[in-house]
């Protein structure tokens, strides 16, 4: 369907907020990761950018060097001129005045305004074949504000008493050191065995800038960046043939469509097809019909509890109800059609099938005179639910029938 025609819907009220805005001030890595060699000072804008996407911040850059490399190591550098670098620094300043600056290279924090959090890494990832988590051969200080500094462990895994490990079999736990004049801060992560560590450090660094410049203070910013961290490597994506890169946007879900434009995407389909006649708009019509009328056969019931409508919708919602209906929704969302047909089907069939039972003329357990719920006991045995209920056990029987068929195609031995 071409919008190119079509006016633009107005703003919904889901407006989503850019939430802080840091100037990254560090090289380019071509293979997307973010670590180069210690001789390239250099660390990856790319990387960078994508931890601020995730976290909702706006990224500005500053390029320091350009660099040819992949998750094997670095095949060359080219260094951006000085003066060129700051006439980048200056043209962000001018303009958008960020909250944070992100540098790997300590002669770039130099610029007024900002806090800064230089990258703690100070060797590269590719090549390395060591194990680590987050990046570095040991913990290395790395100033996170003015008087503020962050040893990042990784080399150096733990026993879980606290004693350094000695093989990989006492290997369990690794610490971040959090340093300030009156306070040392110990951040207690798993120790991962995992080749996939190509750029922990510049994105640590990238994810403590990206709180700070949400307003957290220095300790809440730097745990939460750790944390990020070790997501990110345990869903690394298994890139490359060295140190594969992580999986930035882990925590991020996202929606095939964009804001306002749900019908656009849900008629783009090639699996949803308009109603072509009167009778699939009846038909349409006729499910949210029973629904409405499913609704008022317990709003009357409850009427007759002595429990009237604003109580219901002022009543909390039951952690199982709010966890079944939930989980439901979300497998329309993330699913297609068929996974949200299965997990309606419990429903759909189990109150097909305990409505027929109790309505059998055969049961006489049911009580069908003065029985408050017997009007819901003929609302699932009504024509339009029997004949979906039905239409489903039919298509189940069938596929049984022909599962079973495929493994009798040859007689046993």
């Amino acid at each position: 369907m071409s919008m190119s025609n079509t006016q633009l819907p107005p703003a919904s009220s889901h407006n989503p907020e850019l939430r802080g805005r840091v100037l990254l001030v560090a090289g380019s890595d071509s293979s997307g990761g973010a670590d180069g060699l210690a001789k390239t000072q250099s660390r990856g804008l790319e990387a960078d950018q994508k931890v601020l996407a995730a976290h909702g911040c706006y990224a500005m850059t500053a390029t320091t060097a350009l660099t040819a490399q992949n998750t094997l190591g670095v095949d060359d550098i080219y260094h951006i001129p000085a003066d060129f670098v700051k006439k980048q620094i200056d043209a962000v300043f001018k303009d958008i005045k960020p909250d944070v600056i992100k540098t790997d290279l300590h002669r770039y924090s130099q610029h007024p305004g900002g806090d800064a959090a230089p990258d703690p890494a100070r060797e590269g990832t590719p090549g390395d074949p060591k194990r680590r988590r987050p990046g570095g051969t040991g913990p290395k200080p790395a100033p996170v504000r003015s008087g503020v500094g962050l040893g990042q462990g990784g080399h150096t895994p733990f026993k879980a008493d606290g004693t350094v490990a000695q093989t990989d079999e006492e290997k369990e736990l690794v610490y971040d050191v959090l340093v300030s004049a009156d306070s040392v801060t110990r951040i207690k992560g798993a120790y991962q065995k995992s080749k996939n560590t190509h750029g922990t450090g510049c994105s640590l660094a990238s994810a403590v800038a990206a709180n700070l410049s949400m307003g957290l203070h220095p300790i809440p910013a730097v745990k939460a960046a750790c944390a990020y961290i070790e997501a990110a490597i345990r869903f690394a994506p298994g890139y490359g043939e060295g140190n594969g890169p992580l999986n930035h946007f882990h925590s991020m879900y996202t929606l095939p469509f964009a804001p306002d434009r749900f019908v656009d995407y849900l008629l783009d389909r090639p699996d949803v097809a308009p109603a072509k006649s009167m009778e699939d708009i009846a038909a349409g019509a006729k499910i949210v019909t029973h629904i409405n009328t499913e609704m008022s056969l317990h709003l009357d019931y409850c009427a007759s509890f002595g429990i009237s409508k604003e109580q219901i919708e002022a009543t909390e919602e039951h952690q199982a109800c709010t966890a079944y209906t939930r989980y439901v929704l979300d497998v329309g969302m993330s699913s297609d059609w068929l996974a949200l047909q299965v997990a309606l089907a419990p429903c759909l069939l189990g109150y097909g099938a305990i409505g027929q039972a109790l309505h059998d003329e055969k049961n006489l357990a049911t009580k069908r005179e003065g029985n408050t719920y017997y009007k819901w006991i003929c609302n699932y045995v009504a024509e339009d639910y029997v004949e979906a209920v039905e239409e489903l056990v039919k298509i189940f029987i069938h596929g049984t029938k022909m599962e079973i068929g495929f493994w009798e195609m040859f007689p046993s031995a």
